[in-house]
């Protein structure tokens, strides 16, 4: 019988963008929405193979296209309170269970686009499940029980940008 050598285990993210939140406002523009994705390919690069959401309300379809067709990601829409943050983590919930499980490229990191406090209990289910979480946010809005959770936090303020790492537990 022939059997095929089994090739050494990639990894992949799952992540998951609230333009509005790393932007600090409501209305994204496009240069903004530039400099969100500059810093995310500095700061915590996103690969081909991640599996990438980013999401807004139907008002920042443009800014959003943007940041979706340079991370490779598709969108997700919703209006109302919290309505990007709701529709990333309907849009989590939708990621198969062989994903996360994949022989090949298994999910082993979540990374947060926002410090809202809505992704609390996401971020706790991936640490409980053993992923590492990384929240990417401005430090005026990180939530503290997500700043807790978090593995790694990186601060994007402005026209600079922080990292700070922490050591798993």
């Amino acid at each position: 019988m022939n059997q095929f050598p089994i090739k050494p285990k990639k990894t992949r993210k799952l992540v998951l963008l609230d333009i509005e939140n790393l932007a600090g406002s409501g209305l994204v523009s496009p240069e903004m929405a530039l400099q969100i994705v500059k810093a995310l390919n500095r700061l915590c690069p996103i690969d081909l193979r991640d599996i990438v959401f980013v999401g807004s309300h139907k008002g920042n379809f443009a800014p959003c296209s943007l940041v979706a067709g340079m991370v490779h990601g598709s969108m997700c829409f919703q209006n109302g309170p919290n309505g990007a943050e709701l529709a990333l983590l309907r849009r989590a919930g939708e990621v198969p269970l062989a994903a996360y499980a994949s022989e090949i490229y298994p999910i082993n990191e979540c990374v947060i686009g926002s410090g809202d406090h809505e992704f609390v209990d996401l971020a706790l289910m991936q640490k409980e499940q053993g992923r590492f979480v990384t929240v990417v946010t401005r430090s005026a809005s990180l939530s503290r029980e997500l700043a807790v959770i978090a593995d790694r936090i990186i601060f994007i303020d402005e026209l600079e940008t922080q990292i700070e790492n922490r050591k798993a537990a």
